[in-house]
């Protein structure tokens, strides 16, 4: 669920079909095990050079539904080395497009540090509603 990757999928677009209930599925599995849900500007993007294992995306919270962190923070999100061809291909379309919904989940490498997987989705309307009723729900 946390694929270090990007769709620019709209849900209005995919309702009615196949496709919408496995979206849902995944939706809802991110939405219960990030440590972050956040809106993002998307602000830069280095995929990894040949010699790195990863590149970076920096991107800056502009709404927090769930997480430790302020609007405003930047966040670094790693761009896997052997992604780096999709990150480029992608990269016009995530100029475009800019802000994204995003899902971050934490975890300790093996030299103890803070590292993430994350996946982003375009902010849209739709997409936004589902998670303030997804997240309502489940508070207490």
């Amino acid at each position: 669920m946390f694929d270090d990757s990007i769709d620019f999928v709209l849900l209005r677009t995919i309702l009615g079909t196949s496709w919408f209930d496995e979206y849902g599925a995944q939706l809802e599995r991110r939405l219960a095990d990030a440590d972050i849900i956040a809106v993002v500007a998307v602000r830069s993007m280095a995929p990894a050079q040949a010699d790195e294992e990863f590149g970076t995306m920096e991107v800056e919270v502009e709404d927090v539904f769930r997480g430790e962190v302020a609007r405003g923070a930047r966040l670094v999100l790693e761009l896997p080395g052997s992604a780096t061809a999709r990150f480029e291909e992608e990269r016009s379309r995530v100029e475009e497009t800019v802000h994204f919904v995003a899902y971050v989940r934490l975890y300790a490498d093996e030299a103890a540090a803070v590292r993430n997987h994350w996946h982003l989705s375009p902010r849209d309307g739709d997409l936004l509603g589902t998670i303030r009723r997804v997240l309502r729900s489940e508070s207490p």
